[in-house]
């Protein structure tokens, strides 16, 4: 015989057999016999059991997620109801929930909603003797069965040390030293500095809550600091080294070609190491900082910052003429234009700046009033060598001249093509005179280099 519907105590039974017919108003009158008096109890309701199914990461104290594993055991019990609540939210697999029942102390009246995402305090009901339940924050998790009037002890778990809050980090840079300050809620795990900003598995240990490093750079360039804690958040902040944290970017301009060298801090920047300055008939003279300025640097240092050097030059002088080159006497009538003579030409201005010639020279006047002015000219440069006239005195005096000297002429430009000439004028047609050139000289410039895309 199975009694149902009994609450969880204990019951005290018997047998009675009656002989006949039983009359409920002459009971004590049938006959009968009865048994001894035997104390029973409804069958008692397993409680459930949890254990941690599974963590992310797979070992460790910390996690970022835990997945708990709820068994119920009453397969005897007729129609068994299993229930279970969470006080923080937490999500299960599609089709294990039944419905929610309420917040109380117990499992209530459930509605038949399901959900795969629960609310937090709620108790639910499914019927799977086995349920996963996952955490993503520290929580408590119930467990009950019940047999529609009996329900079992909660058995309770304490879900700790779930984390994921990412580590912090704070970094500065002064010149190729950057300081690193690491912070975690938690634990700190491990850290790294890389140039990729994907992590290596090259973590170095660290430990506690708070962790301070410094980290020396051997080049210029962008850097990654990953660092990790206990439960596995990670994260990564990028820092950069200036190239001029490990001396300047020195350009030199040479010959239109650009060369680059890095100088460490405080050395002199005018001595580079890749090359030596060289040009055919120049000498270099050293390093200037301006392309339109022949102003040389005596000294300067690698200061950290970008430096732009111009090489300047200085030209040889050149010989281009030492072959006596004349204009004879052409006697008194002599026109104004006879001295007009290009003696040179297709002197380039930005090679040389000016000009020497030797000369030597004769003129005349023989004529009351006669005057003539006779002159060198190059480069926008002139210089006047004769200046023979007649007066108008009584007696008439007329005077000649002559000059036997190095006429120099400095160009009034530094670019473009120039030629030395000759020229006179006069205001008399009476006179004679002869020039003779026995030497020209172009003066080399003091230049500076500058790159095509500078020109």
């Amino acid at each position: 015989y199975t009694f149902e519907g009994l609450k969880q105590q204990e019951y005290e039974i018997k047998v009675r057999v009656y002989n006949g017919t039983y009359v409920e108003s002459k009971k004590e009158n049938n006959l009968n016999k009865e048994s001894e008096s035997e104390k029973v109890s409804p069958s008692v309701i397993t409680n459930p059991t949890i254990t941690q199914e599974s963590q992310t990461p797979s070992s460790g104290e910390y996690a970022q997620e835990r997945v708990m594993k709820i068994i119920y055991h009453n397969t005897d019990i007729t129609n068994p109801m299993y229930y279970f609540k969470s006080t923080t939210p937490v999500t299960v697999s599609s089709g294990v929930i039944e419905g929610s029942c309420g917040e109380g102390e117990k499992p209530s009246t459930c509605n038949n909603t399901p959900s795969t995402t629960l609310q937090a305090n709620t108790w639910y009901k499914t019927n799977k003797e086995t349920v996963s339940v996952t955490y993503q924050t520290n929580g408590e998790l119930y467990a009950v069965t019940s047999d529609g009037l009996n329900i079992s002890s909660a058995t309770t778990a304490s879900i700790t040390n779930i984390d994921r809050e990412e580590p912090k980090i704070e970094v500065s840079v002064e010149g190729k030293e950057a300081t690193i300050k690491l912070t975690d809620n938690l634990a700190l795990a491990g850290y790294q500095v890389t140039t990729e900003e994907t992590e290596s598995s090259n973590w170095e240990t660290i430990s506690g809550t708070s962790v301070s490093k410094t980290y020396i750079a051997e080049k210029a360039g962008t850097y990654y600091i990953h660092v990790k804690d206990e439960a596995g958040n990670t994260s990564y902040k990028d820092f950069i080294i200036e190239k001029r944290a490990f001396g300047s970017i020195v350009h030199y301009i040479v010959n239109n070609e650009t060369y680059t060298e890095t100088v460490n801090l405080g050395e002199s920047v005018l001595e580079p190491k890749t090359f030596s300055p060289s040009k055919e008939n120049a000498i270099f003279k050293g390093w200037s900082l301006s392309i339109t300025s022949t102003d040389i640097l005596s000294d300067k240092v690698a200061d950290g910052n970008e430096i732009t050097l111009y090489a300047v030059w200085q030209y040889s002088d050149e010989i281009v003429s030492s072959t006596s080159q004349s204009l004879s006497d052409p006697g008194w009538n002599v026109s104004g234009e006879y001295f007009n003579k290009t003696w040179y030409s297709n002197i380039d201005m930005s090679l040389y700046s000016g000009i020497r010639v030797t000369i030597s020279a004769n003129t005349s006047v023989n004529f009351r009033g006669g005057h003539w002015y006779i002159s060198m000219n190059c480069g926008g440069a002139s210089a006047q060598i004769m200046h023979p006239y007649c007066d108008w005195g009584s007696p008439q005096k007329c005077y000649s001249s002559s000059y036997n000297s190095t006429l120099t002429l400095m160009f009034t430009s530094n670019s473009g093509m120039t030629s030395l000439t000759s020229s006179v004028r006069n205001e008399s047609s009476n006179g004679r005179g002869s020039i003779t050139v026995s030497k020209i000289e172009l003066i080399g410039r003091l230049a500076v280099d500058g790159n095509s895309d500078e020109s």
